[in-house]
């Protein structure tokens, strides 16, 4: 029999209820997963390999183009996806049965999205009202819930910069309290190394964080050493067995994946446009690349290298020659970014209205926290510096390649303390507009309500 005392202390954990909802909505998502038919073809990369795999092909992609159809060994895209895929379909197959238990890995990783998010907005502002909005925000909205039923990458990288970013902060305060928490250094590096294997850019993300950390604590860099040591060391080993396969396979080091150079030129060709839709853009490949690929008409796995440094090659020339319409390209895609692309119209208008209100509230979180001075915090300077750092170089990826929807989600996870501190201003003010128009009451800072008294009920009323 359920404990009555443990259901209700879940109950009014500030967690647990918003994680329950928040995987109820993900799992009511189900439709729009196309579970029959799934997207997996949207990110075939990933579906891909993860189907070699099981077809005992190992980590392999597909060739096909013109008389070409072959399957090579591949470091084309990172592991983590794929072997979220694999997980699913190599148990169940791919089938319905498997498509579902897919579907669930990715709800799974929504509520682990949650819990990061609300362990990082209490360790920030404690329990508190903006703690509690935020944690529901991340709960319910929608981009997020979306993000679940399309099967690519952006679950599992929401989740892992949530883990990251409250663990990151947490470490940093219990050093400075005089601790040396060697499992909580151990999991920073875990999960360091895991976002490694989701996204390329990531190496440089954390490298520009470590660097800004030493100089935060360039005071006290000594105390930071040992735990610090123990991180770059769990990351290292988290991400190791990726570089050695590759190593193993290549006979090359290649620490991320080998689709740097198409992308790089998805952003630098003549009907560039800024934006990752383009209707007109071109094939994958050329005849005059695969020309360029194919010395003495023989392929092998290094075809991917071979386009690779093509693609790299053909970009930076472009760039060059075209200087004006570089930097255009460079504003689009910071406008895309930062603003609506018109290319992609995936969202449509409840989108766009999402993503306006999402970003007034940031703005919002920004202004309240300068004027209470907050980041006299250390706590909460680490996070800002972190979160800047990271708003900044996300907007350098965008440039160096293109704007997409999937980066603004996937940023505004990272953001979302200040979102969720200016949503908490803007109900307070939107309540107490209503409050001085109607005279119901106060909402208090740590979310109570207290009645007016013209307005509260008398003794005799209550007992009525």
């Amino acid at each position: 029999m359920t404990n009555p005392t443990l259901l209700r202390r879940l109950l009014r954990s500030e967690l647990v209820l918003p994680i329950m909802v928040g995987v109820l909505l993900r799992l009511a998502a189900f439709p729009l997963a196309h579970l029959t038919h799934p997207e997996l073809e949207r990110h075939w990369e990933y579906a891909t390999i993860a189907k070699n795999l099981i077809a005992g092909n190992g980590y392999s992609f597909n060739w096909d183009y013109a008389n070409y159809h072959l399957v090579l060994p591949t470091a084309y895209m990172l592991p983590g996806q794929v072997f979220i895929i694999y997980a699913a379909l190599a148990t169940f197959g791919n089938t319905l049965a498997g498509h579902i238990a897919l579907f669930l890995e990715e709800v799974v990783l929504g509520g682990v999205f949650i819990f990061g998010i609300g362990k990082l907005l209490h360790l920030l502002f404690g329990r508190t009202r903006a703690a509690r909005i935020g944690t529901w925000l991340a709960a319910i909205y929608p981009s997020f819930i979306v993000a679940c039923a399309n099967f690519g990458i952006a679950s599992a990288v929401l989740a892992i910069d949530a883990l990251f970013l409250w663990a990151l902060v947490l470490l940093l305060a219990t050093i400075r309290a005089g601790e040396r928490p060697l499992l909580l250094a151990i999991g920073v590096g875990i999960v360091a190394g895991l976002m490694t294997q989701f996204r390329s850019e990531s190496y440089f993300l954390l490298a520009v964080t470590g660097v800004a950390i030493v100089w935060l604590y360039r005071k006290s860099v000594r105390k930071l050493l040992p735990m610090g040591t123990v991180v770059v060391i769990a990351a290292l080993a988290t991400c190791a067995p990726w570089v050695v396969r590759n190593y193993i396979v290549f006979h090359k080091v290649i620490p991320a994946s080998v689709n740097g150079g198409f992308n790089f030129w998805r952003g630098h060709n003549d009907l560039a446009n800024g934006s990752t839709k383009n209707p007109e853009f071109i094939d994958w490949t050329t005849p005059q690349m695969w020309a360029a690929m194919e010395p003495l008409n023989r392929l092998d796995s290094n075809v991917e290298f071979t386009q690779d440094r093509y693609d790299w090659k053909l970009a930076i020339d472009w760039i060059r020659a075209h200087p004006k319409r570089e930097a255009q390209l460079a504003l689009n895609k910071v406008i895309f970014f930062w603003g609506i692309d018109p290319y992609d119209n995936r969202g449509g208008v409840l989108y766009m209205v999402l993503y306006s209100l999402t970003l007034l509230a940031a703005l919002m979180g920004i202004i309240r926290i300068r004027r209470e001075r907050l980041w006299r915090d250390k706590t909460i300077r680490d996070t800002l510096a972190v979160i800047a750092l990271w708003t900044v170089g996300y907007t350098l990826v965008v440039i160096a390649f293109f704007s997409m929807v999937r980066l603004q989600v996937l940023m505004i996870g990272f953001y979302f303390p200040l979102v969720a501190y200016g949503a908490d201003s803007i109900i307070a003010w939107t309540f107490g507009r209503f409050r001085a128009s109607t005279n119901l009451g106060t909402i208090q800072k740590n979310g109570s309500w207290t009645l007016s008294p013209t307005n509260a009920p008398e003794t005799s009323e209550i007992i009525s």
